[in-house]
């Protein structure tokens, strides 16, 4: 008997396994998962599943807010939300441990975002740069004035001896510690996720946790498509205009192309079913639920 076939679409590319492979890939993960969670000790640096994991964490969030935005779908979004990378940096030489930085410092802009900007959902990431500062690089989905993200870090740079003279916040406030940068389409998942959170430790490893996420980010789970006679199209097109990427393996082919979205717009029955498990996605994170909680931090 054949083996059902299932589409999977990542940041970036599609895979298409059997019913079986992907079960046993959903359990390794859950497996993995629990296993890193538990544990005290910390290589220093993302792997390359890890930072798979977290561009297809990204994906899942910005299509969750891309489809509620669509005045046909099931919700009706009343914010024009959209996802945010932010990045920060010291203005000093480092002289706390990563671990001092990150719980002094980092835990305080995010409380600060949660408490002044409503910020709830998060992705973060820690690295080092070339001078050996570590510098983390953020993903939420509330406004932040650019200026106002100057000053809160700051801020608390200043009272962590960061900085010498302590800030004095103006609606032109500057400073090169810190960054913001819009994601408007699905393709700059991809892209910032190279930029910023794939794996590299050219500069050293960080002392203890890598990354982190507010509770509903981190378990967003995506949708899978059955190969049938819809997404069958769809694939096949794909294949006869891009044998190159088209990449065959014992138990699963990959495609060098996201279909979500395709999918969406072509296929009328997952277009509906995409729909629903995206607006539960939605609901989980933004419902009046979804608090936010200080303990959730580093």
């Amino acid at each position: 008997m054949n083996e059902l076939m299932y589409i999977v679409c990542k940041s970036g590319y599609s895979v298409m396994v059997t019913d079986r492979e992907r079960k046993d890939l959903t359990y390794k993960q859950i497996e993995v998962l629990q296993k890193n969670w538990g544990k005290v000790q910390y290589n220093g640096s993302l792997s390359a599943a890890t930072s798979r994991k977290l561009a297809h964490i990204l994906e899942i969030w910005f299509r969750a807010i891309k489809i509620s935005q669509d005045k046909k779908n099931l919700l009706t979004a009343n914010e024009d939300k959209k996802l945010v990378f932010v990045t920060l940096t010291l203005s000093d030489k480092q002289v706390h441990t990563d671990n001092e930085v990150k719980r002094n410092m980092l835990n305080a802009f995010l409380i600060t975002l949660g408490r002044s900007h409503g910020m709830v959902n998060y992705l973060w990431k820690a690295e080092k740069q070339k001078n050996g500062n570590i510098h983390f690089h953020i993903v939420t989905d509330i406004f932040i004035d650019k200026h106002r993200l100057n000053f809160l870090w700051d801020n608390i740079q200043y009272r962590n001896g960061y900085l010498k003279k302590q800030p004095i916040f103006s609606n032109d406030y500057v400073s090169p510690s810190t960054r913001i940068e819009a994601i408007h389409n699905n393709g700059e998942i991809s892209k910032y996720m190279g930029k910023y959170m794939s794996k590299s430790d050219d500069n050293g490893k960080v002392e203890g946790r890598v990354w982190g996420a507010s509770k509903v980010v981190k378990s967003l789970e995506d949708i899978h498509f059955a190969y049938d006679s819809e997404t069958e199209k769809i694939v096949d097109s794909f294949a006869e205009r891009n044998p190159d990427k088209v990449n065959v393996g014992d138990f699963f082919v990959t495609f060098g192309t996201d279909f979500f979205f395709e999918i969406y717009q072509r296929c009328p029955h997952w277009r509906s079913c995409i729909k629903i498990h995206y607006a539960h996605i939605y609901l989980s994170l933004y419902n009046e639920t979804n608090l936010f909680n200080e303990r959730d931090f580093v």
